[in-house]
């Protein structure tokens, strides 16, 4: 019987490294090396030569740290995807290699919450596909993303105050549609929705998933046995530099419309996203 193939969406900052590392370790799970696959993106809103450069040098570093050689093989096997045209049958065999009698394969890539509908109809046309749509709170997410993003443009990697600000400013004046984009739930749930049929979609809030009720709904979702998953939710948070009330006040205000529309398509939002709580 052919495996589930899991399809792990969401905003960047929402949860996904957790989410890998929980299924990564259950026994009925296989997960290659390479977290976040970038397959269907990369061929609809990127570049698959720029892909294959970039693999390259992560296969080099890979060697050159000594990695461990499985995940040499999935980085140079991924890379040998993207030198050949779409082809998804080559796509399933390398998310199945080594899988044995695992019951879930499966790639974890936050950006494709971007695909189009039509995209996501026809990955949801293929045999055992499923989809797992994590969302985070609006507003710590966006925080969360200009922080990494501000950490990745300073040459030593030191996040300022001012640095986070000229960002946010910047997004909030629609100056960075790729960061706005990431949390924008209401077109990706509007697209998961239609395009993919109920009995293969989940989403989920994120705050809720180490309590033991939403974690399981991904095992019985999965068909998988009931783990519980670790107590810490680790989220890729970057520098450490709190927001400030008015900081908070102007996202919160930006990403109203994305509030309604979590409530309107799920019937409600969690307790955590309803507060002042900062993260």
């Amino acid at each position: 019987m052919a495996p589930v193939i899991l399809f792990g969406m969401g905003a960047a900052k929402a949860g996904s490294s957790w989410l890998y590392q929980w299924l990564q370790r259950h026994p009925e799970c296989h997960f290659r090396a390479v977290k976040e696959l970038h397959y269907f993106d990369t061929f609809d809103l990127g570049s698959p030569s720029a892909k294959v450069k970039a693999l390259t040098q992560q296969a080099d570093r890979a060697r050159a740290n000594s990695a461990q050689l499985h995940v040499q093989s999935a980085i140079s096997e991924l890379r040998d995807l993207f030198r050949q045209p779409e082809n998804v049958l080559s796509y399933i065999d390398y998310l199945e290699k080594g899988a044995g009698d695992a019951r879930v394969v499966g790639d974890i890539t936050p950006a494709y919450a971007l695909l189009s509908r039509n995209r996501l109809r026809h990955m949801a046309m293929i045999e055992g596909s499923m989809f797992l749509y994590l969302l985070r709170d609006p507003v710590d997410r966006l925080w969360s993303h200009i922080r990494m993003i501000a950490g990745r443009q300073s040459p030593r990697g030191i996040v300022t105050a001012e640095a986070a600000e000229a960002l946010l400013s910047s997004a909030l004046a629609g100056h960075e549609p790729a960061i706005v984009a990431r949390g924008d739930y209401h077109m990706t749930l509007t697209n998961l929705l239609e395009a993919v049929p109920e009995q293969q979609r989940l989403v989920l809030f994120y705050e809720e998933l180490i309590e033991g009720p939403a974690a399981h709904r991904i095992c019985d979702f999965l068909g998988i046995e009931r783990q519980t998953p670790p107590q810490e939710r680790t989220i890729m948070l970057g520098a450490d530099l709190k927001r400030t009330d008015e900081q908070h006040a102007r996202m919160r205000d930006f990403l109203q419309p994305q509030y309604d529309a979590v409530e309107e398509i799920m019937g409600r939002l969690p307790a955590t996203w309803t507060g002042l709580e900062k993260v």
